[in-house]
């Protein structure tokens, strides 16, 4: 099966489903009603900074090998070719969307992947047990290659694990489309969102950025303003004193960053 990007922008579908209801079923409904599809041609995965990163083809393969119905596949399809006009979100009123997420510390230094998932899957399925070493073997986090870095691996585990949210992962494009994926995670599917980035570049208003500048790092996306201005972080490091890093014990766990601050740091997202 081909899939390929809808000519309209899905930022009105989510505006005008703000302001009624929150049932899945709409939700299925409009993305369907708004799909209008031409021919893309696959392409393989990229990898940035050791991660491995599958392409929107490959991930709309899989959902259908692994038996999603048209309707799930209709909904990760719309996610993952929305973009979002510069003027996107709610500019006259600035409210802090936020969901009620534990963050889990990480349990070993290269443990950010396991502990941010693990924080994601008990917010969106409270029965969900796994401790932080099962995730990792599961998605192959180890310390030779310092974490995790096959992300559709991470990605299908997240789906496997929770039936509340389709995820899938998108690499960094605009600001505005960062900006409108959160607003959109948070305020019409509340789920958090899993965000990878890397605090040696371009991180200079990180918490933490004189201490510790890592090439990649796996944060949870929680919440924003309503003016999108501001990103609200879980971060599994923070709180924490490896022997081999810094000590970051006076880091508290959830933090607020400007989402300008997030981009410029941004490798990618799942949400």
């Amino acid at each position: 099966m081909t899939y390929c990007p809808s000519t309209i922008s899905i930022a009105a579908f989510c505006t005008s489903y703000f302001k009624f209801k929150r049932e899945k079923g709409l939700a299925i409904m409009l993305c369907l009603a708004i799909m209008i599809c031409f021919g893309k041609t696959a392409y393989a995965e990229t990898g940035v900074d050791g991660f491995i990163f599958p392409s929107p083809e490959e991930q709309l393969n899989e959902m259908e090998e692994q038996g999603y119905s048209d309707e799930e596949i209709a909904i990760a399809q719309s996610k993952l070719y929305t973009n979002y006009p510069s003027d996107f979100g709610n500019k006259n009123a600035r409210v802090i969307l936020s969901l009620g997420v534990t963050v889990y510390k990480q349990e070993l230094w290269y443990y950010c992947t396991p502990a941010a998932m693990r924080s994601i899957l008990k917010y969106l399925n409270p029965n969900f047990s796994k401790s932080q070493d099962n995730i990792a073997l599961a998605i192959g986090t180890n310390a030779t290659i310092g974490g995790t870095n096959d992300l559709a691996t991470v990605r299908s585990y997240l789906n496997a694990n929770q039936s509340e949210n389709i995820y899938v992962f998108k690499t960094k494009s605009t600001l505005s489309t960062y900006k409108g994926d959160t607003y959109t995670a948070i305020s019409t599917y509340s789920a958090p969102m899993l965000t990878n980035i890397s605090t040696s570049i371009g991180a200079t208003n990180w918490p933490y950025y004189e201490n510790l500048g890592t090439s990649g790092h796996t944060v949870v996306t929680y919440g924003i303003s309503s003016d999108m201005y501001t990103s609200y972080i879980g971060d599994p490091i923070a709180g924490t004193n490896f022997d081999n890093l810094p000590n970051l014990s006076n880091i508290p766990q959830k933090y607020p960053v400007t989402s300008s601050t997030v981009y410029d740091c941004l490798l990618g997202y799942m949400y």
